[in-house]
């Protein structure tokens, strides 16, 4: 149920995202649906790279977290966004992201709506 709930809060973060930062682009579908269907495999393919990469990168740049902080988790957010980006761009349903600073941008959002979102489902989860 957990990938469940954060595939959810991705997909609702990153359409925030898509939605305020003008370098992100996420492809429209052509109903509603398949746009929430294209959100929902976007926030997948986000959480996947979440709990694959995101543990690499932060033992790979631990001196970095240290030196600023914490502060440079933004950074992590950006790579992750990027790569997600990355990744979906070579689909017909992807997402493209043109440069650094709306990757900042995007990390940071969708960081703070999918905790949100993961808060607020988590307090419906039965398991709970």
């Amino acid at each position: 149920m957990g990938f469940v709930i954060s595939t959810i809060g991705g997909a609702v973060g990153l359409w925030v995202s898509a939605w305020l930062i003008p370098g992100i682009d996420v492809t429209q579908g052509t109903s509603t649906l398949s746009t929430v269907m294209i959100f929902l495999l976007l926030g997948a393919i986000f959480t996947l790279l979440n709990k694959l990469v995101r543990p690499v990168i932060k033992l790979v740049s631990l001196p970095l977290y240290l030196l600023t902080l914490g502060l440079f988790s933004l950074v992590v957010n950006a790579m992750i966004i990027g790569l997600t980006g990355w990744v979906t761009s070579h689909l017909e349903w992807g997402m493209t992201v043109s440069g650094f600073w709306p990757a900042v941008g995007a990390g940071l959002i969708t960081a703070i709506i999918s905790s949100l979102v993961i808060t607020v489902l988590r307090t419906f989860d039965p398991k709970n």
